[in-house]
Protein backbone atom coordinates (compact mmCIF):
# COMPACT_ATOMS: atom_id res chain seq x y z
CA UNK A 1 0.00 0.00 0.00
CA UNK A 2 1.71 3.24 -0.59
CA UNK A 3 1.65 6.73 1.22
CA UNK A 4 -1.63 8.37 -0.95
CA UNK A 5 -3.51 5.15 -0.24
CA UNK A 6 -2.64 5.11 3.21
CA UNK A 7 -3.12 9.15 3.56
CA UNK A 8 -6.75 8.84 1.68
CA UNK A 9 -7.68 5.49 4.34
CA UNK A 10 -6.61 7.95 7.17
CA UNK A 11 -9.09 10.65 5.78
CA UNK A 12 -11.70 8.00 4.73
CA UNK A 13 -12.16 6.13 8.54
CA UNK A 14 -12.18 9.55 10.19
CA UNK A 15 -15.66 11.59 11.17
CA UNK A 16 -14.35 14.66 8.87
CA UNK A 17 -16.10 17.00 6.43
CA UNK A 18 -13.63 15.41 4.10
CA UNK A 19 -14.35 11.72 4.59
CA UNK A 20 -16.63 11.05 2.33
CA UNK A 21 -14.90 12.66 -0.80
CA UNK A 22 -11.85 10.08 0.27
CA UNK A 23 -14.28 7.50 0.63
CA UNK A 24 -15.46 8.31 -2.68
CA UNK A 25 -11.92 8.29 -4.03
CA UNK A 26 -10.91 4.95 -2.29
CA UNK A 27 -14.04 3.27 -4.27
CA UNK A 28 -13.16 4.37 -7.63
CA UNK A 29 -9.57 4.02 -7.86
CA UNK A 30 -9.58 0.55 -5.94
CA UNK A 31 -12.91 -0.93 -5.26
CA UNK A 32 -12.96 0.17 -1.40
CA UNK A 33 -16.07 0.06 0.34
CA UNK A 34 -16.94 2.06 3.20
CA UNK A 35 -19.78 0.99 5.90
CA UNK A 36 -22.40 3.92 6.20
CA UNK A 37 -22.58 6.10 9.37
CA UNK A 38 -25.71 7.59 10.14
CA UNK A 39 -26.77 9.62 13.42
CA UNK A 40 -28.48 8.06 15.83
CA UNK A 41 -31.93 9.52 15.97
CA UNK A 42 -34.07 10.02 19.18
CA UNK A 43 -37.39 10.93 20.40
CA UNK A 44 -35.81 14.24 21.20
CA UNK A 45 -35.55 14.65 16.93
CA UNK A 46 -38.10 16.51 15.31
CA UNK A 47 -38.27 16.84 11.71
CA UNK A 48 -40.08 20.41 10.16
CA UNK A 49 -41.74 20.09 6.68
CA UNK A 50 -41.09 23.67 5.29
CA UNK A 51 -44.10 24.00 3.29
CA UNK A 52 -43.81 25.99 0.53
CA UNK A 53 -46.96 28.85 -0.18
CA UNK A 54 -45.30 29.54 -3.71
CA UNK A 55 -44.14 25.98 -4.65
CA UNK A 56 -46.45 25.93 -7.83
CA UNK A 57 -47.87 29.22 -8.67
CA UNK A 58 -48.21 28.52 -12.40
CA UNK A 59 -50.16 25.44 -13.55
CA UNK A 60 -49.77 24.12 -17.09
CA UNK A 61 -51.92 20.61 -18.12
CA UNK A 62 -52.36 18.36 -19.58
CA UNK A 63 -49.02 17.46 -20.42
CA UNK A 64 -48.14 15.73 -22.43
CA UNK A 65 -50.73 17.50 -24.51
CA UNK A 66 -52.08 17.23 -27.57
CA UNK A 67 -54.70 20.03 -28.72
CA UNK A 68 -54.58 22.72 -25.59
CA UNK A 69 -53.42 23.23 -23.02
CA UNK A 70 -54.58 25.30 -19.66
CA UNK A 71 -52.27 27.70 -17.97
CA UNK A 72 -53.98 28.18 -14.42
CA UNK A 73 -51.80 31.14 -12.19
CA UNK A 74 -51.77 33.20 -9.71
CA UNK A 75 -49.36 36.48 -10.77
CA UNK A 76 -50.66 38.14 -7.48
CA UNK A 77 -48.44 35.69 -4.53
CA UNK A 78 -45.50 35.61 -6.73
CA UNK A 79 -45.66 39.92 -7.11
CA UNK A 80 -47.44 40.89 -4.05
CA UNK A 81 -48.72 43.25 -6.72
CA UNK A 82 -52.67 44.29 -7.49
CA UNK A 83 -51.90 45.04 -11.16
CA UNK A 84 -49.72 41.81 -11.55
CA UNK A 85 -48.80 41.41 -15.43
CA UNK A 86 -46.19 38.58 -16.59
CA UNK A 87 -45.65 37.37 -20.35
CA UNK A 88 -46.36 33.73 -20.85
CA UNK A 89 -43.88 32.65 -23.56
CA UNK A 90 -43.73 29.25 -25.80
CA UNK A 91 -40.42 28.21 -27.48
CA UNK A 92 -39.58 25.22 -29.33
CA UNK A 93 -36.72 22.75 -29.08
CA UNK A 94 -34.35 25.17 -31.13
CA UNK A 95 -35.25 28.13 -28.65
CA UNK A 96 -37.63 30.04 -31.31
CA UNK A 97 -40.69 31.66 -29.90
CA UNK A 98 -43.92 30.24 -31.29
CA UNK A 99 -46.61 31.61 -28.77
CA UNK A 100 -46.49 34.31 -26.37
CA UNK A 101 -49.43 36.19 -24.73
CA UNK A 102 -50.12 38.36 -21.25
CA UNK A 103 -50.84 36.64 -17.78
CA UNK A 104 -52.87 40.19 -15.68
CA UNK A 105 -53.77 39.36 -11.73
CA UNK A 106 -55.15 35.40 -11.62
CA UNK A 107 -56.75 33.11 -13.92
CA UNK A 108 -57.37 30.73 -16.55
CA UNK A 109 -55.71 30.83 -19.95
CA UNK A 110 -56.73 28.16 -22.84
CA UNK A 111 -53.95 27.74 -25.89
CA UNK A 112 -54.84 26.21 -28.90
CA UNK A 113 -51.25 23.95 -29.63
CA UNK A 114 -53.31 22.40 -32.54
CA UNK A 115 -51.11 24.21 -35.19
CA UNK A 116 -47.70 23.14 -33.56
CA UNK A 117 -45.95 20.04 -34.13
CA UNK A 118 -45.40 17.25 -31.51
CA UNK A 119 -42.06 17.54 -29.64
CA UNK A 120 -40.56 19.40 -26.77
CA UNK A 121 -41.25 23.01 -25.92
CA UNK A 122 -39.84 25.17 -23.04
CA UNK A 123 -42.82 27.37 -21.51
CA UNK A 124 -41.75 30.64 -19.38
CA UNK A 125 -43.33 33.32 -17.44
CA UNK A 126 -41.64 36.42 -17.02
CA UNK A 127 -42.90 39.31 -14.76
CA UNK A 128 -42.98 42.81 -16.27
CA UNK A 129 -39.85 43.66 -13.88
CA UNK A 130 -37.78 40.88 -16.19
CA UNK A 131 -37.92 38.42 -13.46
CA UNK A 132 -38.50 34.97 -14.25
CA UNK A 133 -41.42 33.48 -12.01
CA UNK A 134 -41.18 30.03 -13.44
CA UNK A 135 -40.41 27.98 -16.29
CA UNK A 136 -41.53 24.18 -17.96
CA UNK A 137 -41.41 21.70 -19.57
CA UNK A 138 -43.95 20.96 -22.03
CA UNK A 139 -44.51 17.49 -24.38
CA UNK A 140 -46.81 17.78 -26.99
CA UNK A 141 -47.84 14.49 -28.63
CA UNK A 142 -49.68 13.80 -31.78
Amino acid sequence: MNTSTFNLLAIANSRSQTAFKAQTLLYLARGYEFEVSLPELSWQTAFKNKTETNSNPILLQPNPAQNTVTVTYNLYNQQQNPKAEAQLYLYNASGKLVFQTVLQGAGTETISIAHLPAGIYFCQVIADSGKTLWHQKLVIVR
